[in-house]
């Protein structure tokens, strides 16, 4: 039993001295070298630092200028074109000078007689402006005669429509049907009423 024991107390003695030992070896053993955390020194050069004096100077900044404003010049500005307007107008001869009048007939048309051949449906209108240059060309329409019992029918118009499209801002405005003579009237005329030109009627009732 005694050999027992003291086999016993060696053993521990022998661990207590391993234990010992590994302690003793793993205080001398270095430690794992850590990673470098600060920044490295620069590398000396053989070039000597700047001084202010070798530094560029430096360019003083402006500020922006303002935008330059447009101003169109006079000359180049025109102005906006006036619009053409309708020219609404008709030419009336006396209704006893047509040869197909039937009395008994309300509304009819009109066909001219002698000395008023010239005048009927798709006779040319022309209308020119104060300097003589042609404006606008039209045609009259089928003739018509509304008959009123009322009136001799010596009185009573045949009327023949047309209509031109003109230009606006002219200082007058002729009016001929058939190469027989121009009448001339203002815009402001035209567009406030219809232009008649009397044919065949009594001076008074012209214009």
């Amino acid at each position: 039993m005694r050999v027992l024991r003291d086999l016993i107390v060696a053993a521990v003695l022998v661990v207590i001295l391993a234990i010992a030992a590994f302690d003793e070896w793993v205080a001398f053993v270095p430690s794992r070298p850590r990673a470098l955390t600060s920044t490295p020194p620069p590398i000396p050069t053989d070039e000597p630092a700047p001084t202010p004096a070798d530094e560029p100077p430096l360019i003083p900044t402006q500020a922006p200028s303002p935008p330059i404003a447009h101003v169109p010049s006079r000359a180049f500005t025109k102005k906006p074109a006036l619009a053409p307007f309708k020219l609404i107008g008709a030419i009336r001869l006396p209704a006893s000078e047509a040869v197909n009048i039937d009395l008994a007939k309300e509304v009819q048309e009109c066909t001219m007689g002698a000395g008023y051949e010239d005048i009927h449906a798709g006779t040319q209108v022309i209308v020119t402006d104060q300097s003589g240059e042609i404006i606008s060309l039209s045609k009259l329409t089928v003739g018509a005669l509304v008959l009123n019992g009322d009136e001799p029918i010596s009185e009573q118009p045949c009327s023949f429509l047309f209509i031109a499209t003109v230009p606006s801002g002219r200082t007058a405005y002729g009016i001929e049907v058939a190469h027989r003579g121009k009448v001339f009237y203002t815009e402001k005329d035209l567009r406030s009423s219809a232009a008649v030109l009397n044919l065949g009627f009594p001076e008074e009732r012209s214009g």
